[in-house]
């Protein structure tokens, strides 16, 4: 049996029989004038036009909520929905984003976190056509899978994803299908952009920006972008030899290579122009000169006799 005490859930054996057990009464619904701040938009709407999560407290509105769930279900980040506050771990329930979203986006919702739990499943796969969205289970031991959508049946390899091949293993088929110009394409876009695949669904993931705490979209796992292994609380700190010590924002070599090129040719073009200008303006200045210091002496000259005769 658990029990409440002080607003924390202990186990029947946890509590301590000396002790007066508190009974916390539920939480009284609020009244329908009442005024509730959207943590969000900061603004203040009535009561039945906001919801406040029991856990945290936090209060947003309906429609900024609203929002908020359609940006994560239409993104794929439906495993993990949380508060929205960033400092909060509050996690939302199914129920709580069906009373805020319309029908249509539940149901998306619903498939989106069908097809996210099947994925990080092992013997989960997906089919490879590109007009079906079937997901299955698979058997490593016979590594040939076919698709259960009636209207598709294609055949597939479980280890590669490409069409079933019996007579080639994974690496011939790969290497025969790298010579396609489609193929190359990709490949040099993901060798120019220095993507890396997540280590556990093999997804291609590429970083732009931020720190070196990766969380794949596809199935939320979490690894170090440095050394690509599991991510953990400690990883980047200064004492953990085994992770990635002080390296949470680190920057790659090559992108430091780039930066300094870039600085070396900033610095040299500031140089170049400053040279110019200052050749310019010595040309200038010399005939400037010539010209009129003859003059200016001859006109001081004539004001010094003319002050003494």
């Amino acid at each position: 049996m658990k029990i409440l005490l002080n607003g924390k859930r202990l186990n029947h054996s946890q509590k301590n029989d000396s002790s007066p057990i508190q009974i916390l009464e539920a939480p009284k619904e609020a009244p329908a004038n009442e005024q509730r701040n959207c943590a969000i938009c900061s603004e203040d709407y009535s009561s039945e036009l906001t919801f406040q999560y029991e856990r945290c407290n936090h209060t947003y509105c309906n429609d900024c909520l609203s929002k908020y769930y359609s940006t994560c279900i239409m993104s794929g980040d439906v495993l993990s929905i949380g508060c929205p506050d960033t400092h909060c771990d509050t996690e939302v329930t199914s129920e709580q984003i069906e009373v805020i979203v319309d029908a249509e986006l539940f149901e998306k919702y619903k498939l989106f976190n069908h097809f996210a739990k099947m994925r990080l499943e092992t013997d989960s796969r997906w089919c490879p056509k590109p007009d079906c969205n079937t997901i299955m289970k698979g058997d490593p031991e016979t590594l040939s899978c076919k698709c259960t959508n009636l209207n598709c049946g294609f055949e597939f390899c479980f280890n590669c994803s490409l069409e079933w091949h019996p007579d080639f293993t994974c690496e011939e088929i790969a290497k025969k299908n790298h010579s396609h110009k489609d193929v190359k394409r990709a490949d040099k876009w993901k060798k120019k952009h220095k993507t890396k695949q997540c280590p556990q669904c093999r997804a291609d993931i590429e970083k732009d920006k931020g720190c070196n705490h990766m969380t794949c979209a596809s199935c939320q796992y979490q690894f170090c972008w440095l050394c690509m292994r599991k991510y953990t609380s400690d990883h980047y700190n200064l004492d953990n030899l085994d992770g990635c010590p002080g390296r949470c924002f680190d920057i790659p070599k090559s992108v430091r290579r780039k930066r300094q090129i870039k600085n070396v040719a900033l610095a040299t073009t500031t140089v170049s122009v400053a040279v110019v200008i200052g050749a310019v303006s010595l040309v200038l200045l010399i005939p400037v000169l010539i010209i009129s210091v003859p003059i200016y002496g001859g006109y001081k000259a004539g004001k010094h006799f003319k002050k003494k005769k």
